[in-house]
């Protein structure tokens, strides 16, 4: 542990600050751009999260610390992803609905994996790398629309270049699975393991097969979208004013509905976390983006939510 922290200390130029001249230790960058990414809220979308939020910032930081060459970096950000799915797909209860925020909880252990490939781990030290980031691994959804979800990103890549380091300098921890298990999934279901697909050979990246990406149009969550999308293409076809709409109702999901939680933004941050916000913003401003929440003051009404299983 001296020497982990030893080397922290004397790293102040391991790797890029991205957009500037700035250069931080590589779990410092890590940090600094994930929580960036996040924060600007046009990340990538899959696997219950955000995985290039947290994989790449990661993979970058540490790969330039090593020198790593583009393919290397390609291959460590598959190994990331296919953790990150595999993990998903074992647990059959939906993260956001029992707390967690899946682009921090699986980012963190996903991200490690990414960094151990790049370390060239032994498997073992690859176990306990994988082990060290689960013990890491936090994040609240009682956090989204504050400062702190973007961060949860941003700790997830750091905390995975620490893991891989701790592991390499011989750490351990318990086995993966006994040490994920029972924190994340309560209700102590068997987690089984998938089937690989037909005609795809062990070593093969398989996550793409079941999980695709989706890229945002609107800084916002995501979860959202399609209600904007449709209030805007209403507003559009048939020249609607906000004055002329008396109410709206949306009907979304359950785990949508616990993501879109604040009913009566006040800052930009909430009005992210808030349908009521951009179906008003879509009507008013016939847009929804970065302006909209900093500048928009629409006036207020009534956006009535259901939800259905």
């Amino acid at each position: 542990m001296r020497e982990f922290v030893a080397a922290r200390r004397s790293a102040a130029r391991e790797a890029s600050v991205l957009f500037g001249a700035q250069r931080a230790a590589a779990a410092d960058a890590a940090l600094i751009n994930a929580t960036a990414a996040h924060a600007l809220d046009y990340d990538d979308v899959a696997l219950g999260g955000h995985p290039s939020t947290v994989l790449v910032p990661a993979v970058l930081a540490e790969g330039g610390r090593l020198g790593a060459s583009g393919a290397d970096a390609l291959r460590a950000y598959l190994v990331g992803y296919e953790v990150w799915a595999e993990l998903l797909a074992r647990e059959p209860d939906a993260y956001h609905l029992k707390g967690w925020h899946p682009t921090a909880v699986l980012g963190t252990v996903g991200a490690a994996a990414a960094i151990a490939h790049l370390l060239r781990l032994a498997p073992e030290k690859c176990r306990n790398a994988l082990a060290i980031a689960a013990s890491m691994a936090s994040g609240l959804v009682a956090n989204f629309g504050t400062m702190t979800k973007p961060l949860h990103a941003g700790r997830a890549a750091a905390c995975a270049i620490d893991a891989a380091r701790l592991a390499a300098l011989g750490l351990t921890a318990a086995p993966t699975h006994s040490s994920i298990t029972p924190a994340f999934s309560p209700r102590s279901r068997q987690w089984p393991r998938r089937a690989r697909p037909p005609g795809v050979r062990a070593g093969q990246a398989i996550a793409h097969f079941r999980y695709r990406f989706v890229d945002k149009k609107i800084p916002d969550v995501l979860r959202d979208h399609r209600v904007i999308d449709a209030v805007l293409d209403l507003a559009t076809a048939h020249d609607l004013r906000a004055q002329d709409v008396k109410r709206v109702d949306a009907s979304i999901g359950v785990a949508q509905a616990s993501m879109l939680r604040n009913h009566s933004p006040a800052t930009g941050l909430e009005a992210k976390f808030s349908l009521e916000f951009a179906v008003a913003s879509a009507l008013v401003a016939r847009s929804v983006g970065w302006r909209s929440s900093r500048t928009n003051s629409s006036p207020r009404r009534r956006c009535e939510t259901r939800w259905t299983r």
